[in-house]
């Protein structure tokens, strides 16, 4: 039998720096770019078992992304087959996600950062905190990047 684990090296950007997960997209906790990406329920799909969900119901139309070249669509992941496939900010809303957030965060494996595509094609190079840190002077230019109405 054949044992061998796969996991996603990039994450797409559903959520954007959500406060709480599951909700539908018309949510505006939610601003990412929606859709429900999942392989199937399991322990280490990031789905909790019995969750159901329509995939419609999380789709936005590419008319709501207000600034593609400044909006994260894909990014390196962590890879360690905890939401892979999916990146976010985290969901606490205040700044650096505590713990419970950190699940998401791109990953570090390009010199402590994450090759990022944006929605317009490019793609740059970040430090994994400046994509998760929303402190400080540069904190909402941060924040917007994960949102698709391009608000912090």
């Amino acid at each position: 039998m054949d044992t061998a684990v796969s996991y996603f090296t990039y994450g797409y950007n559903m959520w954007g720096t959500a406060d709480s997960y599951g909700a539908p997209y018309r949510d505006s906790r939610m601003r990412g770019l929606g859709a429900y990406i999942s392989m199937f329920p399991g322990p280490r799909s990031g789905i909790y078992p019995g969750h159901v969900t329509t995939y419609r119901e999380c789709e936005i139309p590419g008319s709501w992304v207000k600034r593609p070249a400044e909006l994260i669509a894909i990014a390196d992941s962590k890879v360690d087959g905890v939401w892979d496939f999916a990146i976010d900010a985290g969901h606490n809303g205040n700044g650096i996600a505590g713990d419970d957030g950190k699940d998401g965060w791109p990953g570090t494996i390009h010199r402590g950062g994450a090759n990022v595509l944006f929605c317009d094609g490019h793609v740059a190079w970040y430090l994994q905190k400046d994509l998760v840190d929303f402190t400080g002077p540069l904190g909402e230019s941060r924040r917007r990047m994960w949102h698709s109405d391009h608000e912090p």
